[in-house]
């Protein structure tokens, strides 16, 4: 049976926690997701940077989802962007995986491993991270070196309590220096969305966010003025929307319900 599903212009929808739980699809999140890709312009982002963007299309063309290769965000490539905007293309210390120091030397961001001789620091999600490149950090931030993080999430969710993500890095290196990221690229960061909308030439009144973190999805969406979206499968549950002063326009037990908001006249979309 052919599902009606109303013609909107961008649909930006996250991954971890969405869409997935520790790699699996959510049930129905793979045809909601192909349903939505085909009658709108679907945009997948995630803060995750231990993958490459290859190789989260790779992934999720395996698990059956029908995915647009050029409609995957993630705040490497952004972070890369940025400092190539800034002529900041040497010198740049990665505060993070393996994956990430090899998508910048690709992209032709040259780094360093030695914080004497950086000019720039990325901070990111880093389960290498030790003392030893903890002071190079440290010891780059210190001299001024210009420095940014790819997000700042907190904590990456696991089945039990997560496990520390990049804003547990940017805290270490603020306990030793007292400085905060210039810039936080990815997610909840205005630049990260209006890249979004200005690429797809969408605006408030015809774009919406469906995303499981009210600390990242919902507040970016929110300062965008886009219709957003909840689900309740991943990070924030019932406790967590009535403590917090962060609202979002929509609440969904999961992806499988956006179809029904889409097809409801009401929703400010």
């Amino acid at each position: 049976m052919e599902v009606n599903i109303p013609k909107r212009k961008l649909i930006i929808c996250d991954i971890d926690g969405t869409i997935l739980e520790n790699d699996t699809p959510f049930k129905g999140a793979v045809e909601t997701v192909n349903m939505l890709s085909q009658k709108h312009d679907l945009v997948l982002i995630t803060n995750n940077t231990t993958r490459s963007p290859q190789q989260i299309l790779s992934r999720l063309l395996q698990l059956g989802f029908e995915i647009n290769p050029n409609n995957i965000h993630t705040p490497i490539l952004a972070t890369i962007d940025h400092l190539k905007e800034l002529g900041h293309t040497s010198g740049v210390l990665v505060v993070g995986e393996e994956i990430m120091i090899r998508l910048f030397n690709r992209e032709g961001i040259k780094t360093v491993k030695k914080g004497s001789r950086a000019l720039v620091v990325v901070a990111s999600f880093d389960r290498t991270l030790d003392y030893a490149k903890l002071s190079e950090a440290h010891y780059a931030v210190s001299a001024g070196a210009y420095y940014v993080a790819t997000h700042s999430d907190r904590f990456y969710p696991t089945e039990t309590y997560g496990i520390p993500d990049a804003g547990a890095v940017i805290g270490a290196i603020y306990g030793s220096t007292e400085r905060k990221p210039s810039e936080i690229i990815g997610k909840p960061s205005k630049r990260f969305i209006d890249e979004l909308l200005r690429k797809h030439g969408a605006g408030p009144d015809n774009a919406m966010i469906i995303g499981d973190r009210l600390d990242t999805d919902i507040i970016m969406g929110n300062q965008a003025g886009i219709t957003t979206v909840l689900t309740m499968t991943g990070a924030h549950k019932n406790d967590d929307i009535s403590l917090s002063k962060i609202k979002p326009s929509h609440i969904v037990k999961s992806i499988n319900e956006v179809i029904g908001l889409l097809n409801n006249d009401n929703i400010a979309l």
